[in-house]
């Protein structure tokens, strides 16, 4: 036996692991039946490994991680979460399942929230994502900064303390530290050509449906309305709003509601 298969654990020829009366220490495959069974018997061994570390799982039998994966300590992975690559979890981490984590770092103390999905991304300690949050390829999110539910972010730097709280998407942009972004904002970071970037400076804040046309910048303590649509410069500690002026019929409701009836009945006779 060479040297070097004993480093890999090899020793007389036998797996450390596996004792000879382990009948998983010769599997064969030859089927695809036989490399799920074997697939199988590694996923159980690897969790057990973590297990022995301290690692929770709410069902090992709907868990699946691939080998390169590190976990942390008092860490708790719930059901159906998905591990794979060289993705590395640190200490007192709560995953709800079913979520996929691709290649991703994910610092100690945060919290990730059921039917989540990262790849490439890092999330920094005491962070949070969730339910229903995507991280993208260069998505990071910084200590103490939350993605809500039904939020997207991809090649974007969220600073400390932020919050996009939900139904947002932040594509190719700088956000600072203690940023509020408001429900429905987006980045328009693709003109039909080239992607473009957004920069949001530190505690600034914008308002819900709220359309960032980049490339653009929101300086410090900005404060942009809601539903605007930004298209130029916003200097720090200013005021934005790109929207139009509401104007307000009185008595109109009554009177609009039946003319909405009787074209509703004319086109349904047209039919």
């Amino acid at each position: 036996m060479s040297d070097s298969l004993d480093a890999e654990g090899l020793v007389d020829g036998q797996c450390e692991r596996c004792s000879a009366s382990d009948p998983s220490a010769t599997l064969a495959v030859h089927t695809r039946q036989e490399l799920v069974e074997a697939e199988t018997v590694l996923r159980r061994r690897h969790i057990r490994e973590h297990q022995a570390q301290g690692v929770t799982f709410r069902d090992p039998d709907n868990t699946f991680i691939s080998a390169g994966v590190d976990i942390g300590r008092d860490s708790v992975i719930g059901v159906g979460v998905q591990l794979y690559g060289n993705t590395s979890i640190g200490r007192c981490v709560r995953i709800d399942g079913p979520t996929v984590i691709i290649n991703s770092t994910v610092g100690s103390g945060c919290k990730i929230g059921a039917f989540s999905h990262l790849e490439q991304a890092t999330m920094a300690e005491n962070s949070g994502v969730g339910p229903f949050a995507r991280l993208r390829v260069g998505a990071v999110v910084e200590s103490s900064a939350y993605v809500g539910n039904f939020c997207e972010v991809k090649a974007a730097h969220v600073g400390a303390g932020t919050n996009v709280c939900h139904l947002s998407y932040l594509g190719d942009a700088e956000v600072g530290e203690n940023v509020n972004i408001g429900a429905g904002t987006i980045t328009c970071n693709y003109n039909g050509i080239a992607k473009n970037r957004t920069t949001i400076g530190s505690n600034a804040f914008i308002g819900s449906s709220s359309t960032l046309v980049a490339p653009v910048e929101v300086g410090e303590g900005a404060l942009v309305a809601a539903g605007s649509v930004i298209t130029s410069n916003v200097p720090a500690n200013a005021l934005a709003l790109g929207r139009a002026r509401q104007a307000t019929k009185d008595n109109r409701a009554d009177a609009t509601r039946e003319k909405l009836r009787e074209l509703h009945i004319q086109k349904q006779a047209e039919q």
